[in-house]
């Protein structure tokens, strides 16, 4: 008796094997239903801001040379003064604060003769960063500014006399 449930069960086992299933699964037409998922998602923008204040060193940006940039006759230099700030908006948007501090240097003249006048100053860039999540799971961002603020305002220092250039600073 033992045999023949053996025999059986080894019979069962071919007919109705892993291979016969996968062909009736494979084989058969199942309807595609559209399905989702909501799975809510919390990123503190404090753990944002680290990340980007880490990758941020403190000097932002530096050109030592008046003669690169077609002999422009510029050196500039800026840092980071404080840790960059992002505040949660109303609309899916995080506004963005960097504060900054710019040294420029700027020659004036002709003919291989310049003149150099330097500058320092304070300002605080302003962003609005949209972030929206797409379907297959990426994150896309636009980012537009929103002007400046000054914290000290550039200035040319010829000693007793001070010539702001804060318009200047407006074109660039």
């Amino acid at each position: 008796m033992k045999f023949i449930k053996i025999l059986f069960i080894l019979a069962f086992i071919n007919i109705f094997g892993q291979t016969n299933i996968d062909n009736l699964v494979t084989n058969y037409n199942f309807p595609k239903i559209k399905s989702s998922i909501t799975m809510p998602v919390t990123i503190p923008l404090s753990e944002i801001s680290n990340m980007i204040n880490a990758s941020v060193k403190d000097l932002v940006y530096q050109d030592d040379s008046y003669t690169d940039n077609n002999n422009d006759q510029f050196k500039v230099k800026v840092w980071k003064t404080r840790p960059i700030r992002l505040v949660g908006g109303t609309n899916q948007n995080i506004l963005i604060e960097v504060p900054l501090k710019i040294w420029a240097e700027k020659g004036i003249g002709t003919l291989g003769l310049y003149t150099y006048q330097s500058t320092t100053f304070e300002t605080v860039m302003s962003f609005n960063t949209a972030i929206n999540l797409k379907n297959n799971w990426t994150i896309t961002t636009q980012t537009q500014t929103n002007g400046f603020r000054w914290v000290t305002k550039p200035v040319l220092d010829f000693g007793k006399i001070q010539i702001p250039i804060t318009s200047l600073g407006r074109k660039a």
